[in-house]
């Protein structure tokens, strides 16, 4: 029954009272069937979930057997796989081998264990070299030293006596050692013919005295790996805080990088021991030396001005460090050099020597047809790049790095380097960019005229002398004076980067891209395509 609304402001007669019991225990019974109602439907909600899981399951065991890692054929896989230990992920071969049956078979491929990871404190190193041998088999050969002055020897030298037997499969070698003499001891072991070795990295520090702690320095790498024993070896990668008094190396190289990372308490570098290996490597055909700031570890340069080292067969020359190193290069004699590359990692441009004058020296007297040229961070005024540009007629791309060069300059290039193709600036701060489109747009015009047979006489030309080369590629990267309009004008005519690429050498600097430097970039939040017609520019900041 419905109570009238009386009922609530007077007291209730008994057969009111009767009624709303009854209508109580009526509305009870209704929710306890409504709650038996929806614990039925509960259920089959639940037993709905649990066949649309299994309908999931189903198609992901579907989607599984289309996945692209499923699909690679197993010879792809195992180059993945390879590729994974060569990044550093030793244990790569043993953890992919438990993923499936179909990896397991990737990961069998020789090439796979072919990187074999020698850890001098590890115990149980032999066992690890065994296996990754055994299933090597003939396979090339990369094996890595990794030695403490914890390291025991003896594991040492079983794990070398283990992998020297297959000498002859060795193509590369990579030694990381805390001393020179496990170092030395470690490969004076390698007496059997290593016919397939092609590169040779070391890794190494001199943490002692020669004389007051009797630390051997000795690496006599020429005694080892003769012509005869290792015939194709070509590379050496040496680095070590300071280079050990007794280092030879085979003569018979044709690439060599010297790094030196630096130490307060090591000896000074020097430029006599320098001149001493580049001497006994006669065939070099690149050359990179990298030396820490004068802050780090000074620099001696060489004191007999008249000595000189012919490398005849040197093509690539890199110099990385303090502009005191510069001075190396009075002493170098390269007729066949084709780049050059000079970095400094000096902070301030005023606490640098003048290089002009060496650079100069250098350049008339090598007589080399250069056809690249670097100077990074290197302070020369813009009023030497005429006399240098005059000697470089056979330039084909330039690379200059917070230079002070001027727009006459780039007239200078117009007129002296007609093979130039390739030009890159990086915080050239008095460049401008009319004078930059100018000087592409008078280029590409010769070339031109040149390819349509209608080459006319007009200031500036290359009448009589070698036909100019079209511009391809022009970087500007943070120059002040370039303004927006000028890098569109840019991309109208030629390729135009203002862009870091990922194998640049800024990139790995971070000169270029940091938020200290990014204060002084002018050109912003540009996103621009050129049409169909012309080359496509785009330019990402």
């Amino acid at each position: 029954m419905d109570f009238h609304f009386e009922v609530f402001r007077r007291e209730p007669f008994p057969e009111e009272i009767t009624a709303a019991n009854a209508k109580i225990r009526e509305q009870e019974l209704a929710i306890k069937t409504a709650d038996q109602e929806i614990q039925a439907l509960m259920a089959q909600i639940t037993l709905v979930r649990v066949t649309q899981s299994r309908y999931r399951e189903t198609i992901a065991r579907c989607k599984a057997v289309t996945t692209l890692a499923r699909r690679l054929p197993e010879e792809l896989l195992a180059k993945i796989f390879e590729s994974c230990v060569v990044d550093g992920w030793t244990r790569a071969p043993v953890v992919v081998s438990h993923v499936c049956s179909r990896w397991r078979r990737a990961a069998m491929s020789p090439r796979v264990w072919s990187y074999i990871y020698v850890d001098g404190d590890s115990t149980d190193a032999v066992g690890r070299t065994r296996l990754w041998l055994s299933r090597a088999k003939e396979a090339p050969l990369h094996p890595t030293f990794i030695m403490t002055w914890r390291s025991a020897r003896s594991h040492l030298w079983q794990n070398m006596e283990l992998i020297a037997q297959r000498a002859s499969q060795w193509e590369t070698i990579t030694m990381n050692s805390e001393t020179v003499s496990q170092a030395w001891e470690l490969i004076n072991q390698c007496r059997l013919p290593m016919a397939n070795l092609r590169e040779i990295k070391a890794a190494l520090e001199v943490q002692f005295h020669p004389v007051l702690d009797g630390e051997p320095e000795l690496m006599d790498m020429a005694r080892i790996f003769t012509i005869e024993r290792a015939p194709q070896l070509h590379t050496v990668h040496l680095a070590c805080n300071t280079l050990p008094l007794q280092l030879t190396l085979p003569p018979h190289l044709r690439s060599l990088v010297l790094t030196l990372t630096g130490s307060p308490n090591q000896r000074l570098s020097s430029a006599s021991a320098f001149l001493d290996i580049l001497e006994s490597v006669p065939a070099l055909e690149q050359l990179t030396i990298s030396l820490p700031s004068l802050a780090s570890q000074p620099y001696l340069a060489e004191t007999d001005m008249d000595r000189s080292v012919v490398l005849q067969s040197l093509a690539s020359l890199t110099l990385h460090g303090p502009t005191d190193l510069s001075g190396f290069l009075e002493h170098i004699h390269s007729p066949n050099l084709r780049q050059l590359r000079i970095r400094s990692n000096e902070e301030a441009n005023l606490q640098q020597d003048p290089l002009a004058p060496t650079l100069f020296a250098f350049l008339k007297g090598s007589e080399a047809a250069l056809e690249l040229l670097e100077l990074h961070d290197v302070d020369i005024s813009h009023e030497f790049f005429p006399a240098y540009l005059a000697m470089l007629p056979s330039l084909r791309e330039l690379r200059l790095h917070d230079s002070i060069i001027t727009d006459t300059t780039l007239q200078c290039l117009d007129e002296l380097c007609p093979l130039l193709t390739r030009i890159d600036l990086r915080w050239c701060g008095m460049v401008t960019g009319k004078a930059l489109v100018n000087f592409v747009h008078r280029r590409n015009l010769k070339m031109n005229n040149v390819w349509h047979d209608e080459f006319m006489s007009i200031p500036g030309s290359f009448e009589n002398e070698r036909e100019p080369s079209l511009i391809e590629e022009v970087s500007v990267l943070n120059c002040s004076l370039v303004r927006e309009e000028d890098v569109l004008e840019l991309g109208r005519m030629t390729l135009c980067r203002v862009k870091v690429r990922d194998d640049d050498y800024c990139h790995t600097q971070g000169c270029c891209n940091n938020g200290r430097y990014r204060q002084r970039l002018r050109l912003r939040n540009m996103d621009a395509f050129m049409n169909q017609d012309g080359p496509r520019l785009r330019l990402i900041v």
